[in-house]
This record gives C-alpha cells, sequence and structure tokens, in this order.
C-alpha cells in the first residue's frame, strides 16, 4: 500500500492528536482486605493479624496471607473441609501468593511473627532426630554383623522432621512425602521464583509435575512412577498427604507465571489465594515512641497467638485418633446446620452467576470455580484454630469478599 502513488502517510500525533497522554489509573488501589473475616476486635486471630501489620509494618493483606499460611500448615494435618452439595470432603491445605515490590517488608519481617512457633518446634525436632540418629548409628555400629539384618528391620532409621521449608524443589518435596519422611509439609517462601520459576515447572514434564500437585491439593494423593535409578525411593503414589504452598514475589517474578497458559489451564493457579496489596513504601515510620519502645514478643496479642501455635503443633497425644500405622485421622469438619451449608452452595451459586457474559468473572471461570472450595478449607482451619467442632454461618462470612479488582 506504501508504494502506491496516492497514499499518504499522516503523522497523527503531530497532526490532530497532539501528544499522548497517560492511561494510567493513578487512583488504582488494591481491593480493600477484609480484616473482619477474622473476627471481632479482641480475638485471638484479628489481634494476631493487626499485631503482625503493625510490627512489621506491612499491609494488613500480606499480614493475613502469612498468618493463614502458618495456619494452614498447622492444621492441615488435622482437618478436612467439606463441600456443600455432598456429604464428601476435602484437604484443609492451601496454595497462597502474595506480591509484593522489592523492600515491601517480606521474607522474614513478617514470618518472625506469624511462624514463629512453626519455626521454634521445626527447631526442636531437628535436635532431636540429630540425638535420635546419633544413638541409632551408635547402637547399628555395635551390633554384630550377623545380627545386623535382623536389627536393622527391627530398628528402622530415624525419619527426619520436615514441618516446612524455605528453599527446596518441588520435586524434593514430592520425594520426601514419597520417603515417608512427610505427609503433612509447606513451602513458605519470600523468594516466589524458586516455585513458579523453577525447572519443575518450565521443563518438557512441566505439565506432570503441574498435575500431580493439583491432585494434592484436590485430593491430598499422588501418583509419580519413577526411574529405576531411584534406588532409594520403592513407592510410586502417596495418599493421605497435604501440601500447603505459601509464596511471595516480586512483580517481575508473578506476572509472567499468572500469564502462563499452562499454570492456568491445568488448574493450578486458579487454586491459588492471591493478594496484590498496595506497598507502604514512603510511608513508614521508625522514630516515635511507640516504634522505639515496641516489643512484641511482650505484645499480649502476639503472646496469645502463639500459645495458640504451639498447643496445636504439640497436642496431647491422647485427644488424637492414629491409624495403625501411627497416622493423625483427620477430623472431617461438618457444618453446623443446614444454614451453614447453605451459606456456601449460596456463595458458590453467586460465583456461579458471575461466569454469564458480561458479569464480572465471565473471563475468569477456571478461578471462579475453585473459590468456594477455598472458603470452606479457609473456614475450616478458623474454626479448628478456635477449638470449634463445626464450621458456622459466621465461619462463613469471609466468603463474602469481593474479587481482586486488579487482575494481570
Amino acid at each position: 500500500v506504501l508504494s502506491y502513488a496516492d497514499t499518504k502517510v499522516i503523522e497523527l500525533e503531530q497532526s490532530g492528536w497532539g501528544e499522548l497522554g497517560d492511561i494510567s489509573d493513578s487512583e488504582s488501589k488494591a481491593t480493600r482486605y477484609p480484616i473482619e473475616a477474622w473476627g471481632d476486635e479482641g480475638t485471638i486471630l484479628r489481634d494476631a493479624v493487626t499485631a503482625t501489620a503493625y510490627f512489621s509494618q506491612v499491609p494488613l493483606a500480606m499480614a493475613g496471607q502469612c498468618v493463614l499460611g502458618a495456619l494452614a500448615n498447622i492444621i492441615q494435618q488435622y482437618v478436612n473441609a467439606p463441600y456443600s452439595d455432598s456429604n464428601d470432603f476435602m484437604p484443609a491445605c492451601l496454595f497462597l501468593l502474595t506480591e509484593m515490590a522489592s523492600g515491601g517488608g517480606k521474607s522474614k519481617t513478617v514470618s518472625q511473627y506469624s511462624h514463629k512457633e512453626l519455626i521454634k518446634y521445626q527447631k526442636e525436632k531437628r535436635l532431636e532426630y540429630r540425638t535420635l540418629k546419633a544413638e541409632w548409628e551408635a547402637a547399628k555400629a555395635a551390633t554384630p554383623k550377623k545380627d545386623l539384618e535382623v536389627w536393622l528391620f527391627q530398628n528402622p532409621k530415624p525419619k527426619q522432621f520436615i514441618l516446612f521449608a524455605k528453599s527446596g524443589t518441588l520435586i524434593g518435596f514430592l520425594d520426601n512425602m514419597l520417603m515417608g519422611n512427610t505427609t503433612d509439609v509447606a513451602w513458605s517462601t519470600a523468594e516466589a521464583a524458586l516455585f513458579l520459576s523453577s525447572h519443575s515447572l518450565t521443563s518438557e514434564t512441566a505439565k506432570s509435575n503441574i498435575s500431580q500437585i493439583c491432585d494434592i491439593w484436590s485430593g491430598g494423593e499422588f501418583d509419580r512412577l519413577l526411574s529405576p535409578r531411584y534406588s532409594t525411593i520403592d513407592e510410586i503414589g502417596m495418599d493421605g498427604v497435604r501440601f500447603t504452598l505459601d509464596l511471595q514475589g516480586q512483580p517481575p517474578i508473578i506476572a509472567p507465571a499468572l500469564n502462563d497458559e499452562v499454570m492456568s489451564g491445568q488448574g493450578l493457579l486458579p487454586r491459588f489465594l492471591f493478594a496484590f496489596p498496595d506497598s507502604l513504601n514512603g510511608t513508614l515510620v521508625f522514630n516515635t515512641d511507640d516504634r522505639l519502645d515496641a516489643r512484641p514478643e511482650k505484645d499480649k496479642r502476639l503472646q496469645a497467638y502463639w500459645k495458640r501455635c504451639r498447643e496445636l503443633l504439640d497436642p496431647s497425644q491422647g485427644s488424637l485418633n492414629k491409624d495403625e500405622d501411627g497416622r493423625i485421622i483427620r477430623y472431617n469438619m461438618p457444618f453446623e446446620s443446614r444454614e451453614a451449608r447453605k451459606a456456601l452452595a449460596d456463595y458458590r451459586t453467586e460465583r456461579e452467576r458471575s461466569l454469564q457474559k458480561g458479569g464480572t468473572l465471565e473471563k475468569y471461570s477456571e478461578y471462579a470455580k475453585r473459590l468456594h472450595e477455598n472458603a470452606s478449607r479457609i473456614a475450616a482451619i478458623l474454626a479448628y484454630f478456635n477449638n470449634k467442632h463445626f464450621i458456622s454461618v459466621d465461619d462463613l462470612s469471609l466468603i463474602h469478599i469481593s474479587e481482586p479488582t486488579r487482575p494481570y
């Protein structure tokens, strides 16, 4: 067309449009965080989120996500969450992803409050493991060779306790499950790239790996046919496992993942709960009397939260039902009433209607279909933390949260 004699080229910016404006919305704000979902002021969990946000100087959404990740890590071993339309139950594990710009307060700043008891408990278990391992090795060395085979059968090597890890690989987590080192674990890291940009999710086996972790989220089981070189792993599948993902990362890491068709199409990302809070950079305060005198370790709100976390991490053995292999039999958390079940069903129906043409979630059907499941899981976790044995209508108040207004 440019070669035609009568073709004219017009520079629109010069001839008519003038200087192009900025189409970004400077007034755009992150969706308000529903702090009320944690309970009334004065309750343990709401106060814990508020205190964590205060001492860390991070948005409520980040503090809430971190506390929720800690609770899922602890409680997923004890309960299952109910479906609204059947008598079946689902795992109470969660996949969480929080975006925050560099310097926004992630990493140990928040986790030192939200995960304090988990960190302390795991350190104690690791010390206990080292002691048991040393005793086992000494006893093994003292056993005559002719008796060693029988001794090893009667005295298996102690297994290392794994509650959560900050660094690792997806295959590493799956292998430790197959080896029986853990059945309830969380990957809690401020470096989301370790997961989202890992070889496991970007290689030729990505689809298979994604399928496995989706199976864990949905049903607590997965199958993995291993190469014969895995001589130390006998199992090719596991059931009764729980895996919580608690990830934080920067926009350059998260944006490509959210636009990955495989991660969305296979259902990995739709299982996540996202938080995109505005950064508080530039507004932090360090020089007031309150800040200078702050002693979070003496804060009664955090002390109450840590005390309950410890009770849940190390309950009296008589309070737990276990199978013949010594594994905890998870409690199927029921609805308190028909009204509670209907509250979840109402929310599910409401989200379904949002998929109609012109609806708020018309283009996000994979995500909308999972919202009620996450709502049930969170309600079960909060109820169990609060020492309740059912899910009430009040526990489901969190399902009235509006959808994010800043999707990629």
